[in-house]
């Protein structure tokens, strides 16, 4: 049984300090479709052996456990070809730590009894995307402006004032509010009515 299982095993050819590409097909990230998504991702310094096991220098963007089986990690060759430097692709984000910052919002539309917002990101070219808003509640400062200066619109978010008291108290992980639906004709009116 040994032998059998053996025949297909091979030793790896990678020690400590060496530089791996990490297989990543089954790690979640935000890429559109997995049939799209990059299949490695690296290369990474090898630190440490653990058993079978090898831990790895993963970056701040990466927040997953650091120690892989062989299987998964394919020595990085580190001798390319003259005038063949290929860029590196960029950053993967696994679990979302990426931080991108919204310079202005644009536009605003209601899908599905849903707001949905297109911004202007810093240090971006003009994005087409219409986004949850959702995905802008690390901005409450700049929902609140827009629906302030446009009350005629529907909105502002229901959930709205809330991430104005966390944002204001210096907190940083509401992840747990989410809602995209806008705020009542009351709750609006209130809302308005307290800001000034």
């Amino acid at each position: 049984m040994t032998k059998s299982a053996n025949k297909y095993c091979c030793p790896v050819d990678f020690d400590i300090g060496d530089y791996v590409w990490l297989d990543i097909c089954h790690f979640p990230t935000q890429r559109p479709s997995k049939k799209l998504d990059f299949p490695i991702e690296g290369h990474f310094k090898v630190l440490e052996k653990i058993g079978y096991s090898y831990r790895l220098e993963l970056p701040d963007t990466i927040r997953i456990h650091d120690v892989f089986p062989a299987e998964k990690l394919r020595k990085a060759a580190d001798n390319p070809l003259p005038a063949q430097y290929n860029e590196p692709p960029p950053p993967i984000n696994i679990t979302g730590t990426d931080k991108y910052i919204v310079e202005q919002i644009l536009a605003y539309k209601l899908l599905c009894k849903s707001l949905m917002y297109r911004v202007q990101w810093q240090n971006y070219n003009v994005d087409l995307t219409w986004y949850s808003v959702s995905d802008l509640k690390t901005s409450p400062l700049l929902l609140r402006d827009f629906h302030v200066a446009n009350p005629a619109l529907p909105g502002p978010p229901a959930l709205l004032p809330e991430w104005l008291r966390l944002y204001q108290e210096g907190e940083d992980d509401y992840d747990y509010l989410e809602g995209n639906h806008p705020m009542t004709p009351i709750q609006k009116k209130r809302f308005l009515s307290s800001l000034t």
